[in-house]
């Protein structure tokens, strides 16, 4: 299998894109030069003990990914557990809205991506994977074991459709101002998870972003692609290789 960190010099980039040891190793040696702040991380880390296994169930169902095959990708099940992780830390930062954000941010984490048609550009994505949520309303609930109100449906539903549209475009729509909070975690948690690109100009740009994450924050981020992504090519489950990396990472 070519690397992808060489496809993508060779503008060769497939419609389904798997890590690799080579790429993983080229993103481990160009780690940014993040602020360490290790009593913070530390907290961090204890935060996210204390919730790992309510995180965990709002992981999603294999068989709800649009096309079987992408739950292994670099779009698949692994970032959209992360992306999951990455929402929590952020929320931990809102803290008079954590209780009230948490659930609904876990469900437009786990299913922001499900709809995927390919690991390229893929505009549309976001659109589909809404209208998946609103269709699947009873499924999702008994899935996750929770009961969703109209303005729940309606604030998920939104923040889905809005996490892959640049800000330039929703800034002044209604429903954006409507459900910003959740938006702009989805979205900042989204791209907290770009470090497993395979180039830096696709990395964490802050210009992108509305709500900007402390360095320890994109810190936490950045190993949490490494470790899970190196556990995941030694043969563990997607599940299972960030779950465990995320309980290994501050050791």
């Amino acid at each position: 299998m070519v690397p992808l960190i060489e496809l993508i010099k060779m503008g060769k980039l497939p419609r389904n894109q798997y890590m690799d040891a080579v790429t993983l190793n080229w993103i481990r040696e160009n780690e940014p030069a993040f602020n360490a702040e290790p009593l913070l991380e530390l907290n961090l880390k204890l935060k996210i003990e204390d919730h790992l296994h309510e995180i965990e169930n709002y992981i999603p169902q294999i068989d709800w990914f649009l096309i079987l095959k992408k739950k292994d990708t670099i779009h698949g099940l692994r970032h959209v557990i992360r992306v999951m992780i990455n929402s929590f830390v952020l929320l931990t930062l809102k803290k008079k809205r954590f209780e009230t954000c948490f659930k609904n941010a876990l469900v437009a984490s786990s299913i922001h991506d499900l709809r995927r048609r390919s690991d390229l550009m893929d505009i549309n994505h976001g659109k589909r994977a809404a209208r998946w949520f609103k269709n699947n309303i009873t499924l999702i609930e008994k899935q996750y074991n929770i009961s969703l109100s109209s303005h729940d449906i309606d604030e998920i539903y939104h923040a889905i459709i809005f996490h892959n549209i640049p800000y330039s475009k929703i800034e002044k729509e209604k429903y954006y101002l409507k459900y910003k909070i959740l938006t702009d975690i989805l979205k900042t948690a989204d791209a907290l998870d770009r470090y497993r690109l395979p180039s830096i100009r696709l990395w964490f740009k802050a210009k992108y972003i509305s709500y900007l994450p402390p360095d320890y924050i994109k810190h936490f981020a950045f190993q949490l692609v490494i470790f899970s992504e190196a556990k995941f090519l030694e043969g563990l489950t997607n599940k299972d290789s960030v779950l465990m990396a995320v309980k290994e990472l501050f050791q």
